[in-house]
């Protein structure tokens, strides 16, 4: 498709442009969660940050770089240093006395880097409210779904009367 002005696209060729944009936009998640994964084993295996950072300095600012990131801290031995914007070896074991995370390639490969979202601060009884309401709702489709067995799942029902009738303290 020529560089022409975009007043003389046709429906057809803008059918197509959105067609080569989907095509080549799962072929780039693709491409990055391979590199994710293997960073991630870098990072496990070797204590290597070096992949992780590379490909960090390689995204644009944004959503998906911060999902990139929370990826990188949740499944490998890496940590964001935010004075350097860079990934760097963080050996989880030792500083914290949590087991090293296990490597398992299958399970990175199907676990979307770009679905990683930050949970939101708490800045008021209204976020905890929120936050309560959301992981409710959760636990409570897997309760109903018995997608996975919840354990609890009496005390579960007993928060949401609570919430149904008003008694948490909102100040």
């Amino acid at each position: 498709m020529s560089a022409k002005s975009v007043t003389t696209m046709t429906a057809d060729q803008f059918k197509v442009l959105v067609s080569q944009i989907k095509r080549l936009g799962k072929l780039t998640n693709d491409a990055i969660q391979r590199a994710a994964v293997f960073a991630v084993w870098q990072s496990l295996e070797h204590r290597n940050s070096t992949p992780a950072n590379n490909l960090l300095q390689a995204m644009p600012a944004g959503t998906r770089r911060n999902s990139l990131v929370l990826f990188f801290e949740r499944y490998g031995n890496l940590a964001y240093m935010t004075t350097k914007k860079t990934v760097e070896f963080f050996d989880v074991e030792n500083m914290t006395g949590v087991p090293q995370p296990e490597f398992d390639e299958k399970t990175l490969m199907v676990t979307p880097w770009h679905a990683m979202i930050k949970e939101a601060d708490i800045t008021s009884a209204w976020d905890v409210q929120e936050q309560l309401e959301k992981l409710l709702s959760k636990l409570e489709r897997a309760i109903d779904h018995q997608t996975r067995e919840v354990i609890n799942a009496d005390l579960i029902k007993r928060v949401r009367e609570v919430m149904a009738e008003g008694s948490i303290d909102r100040e």
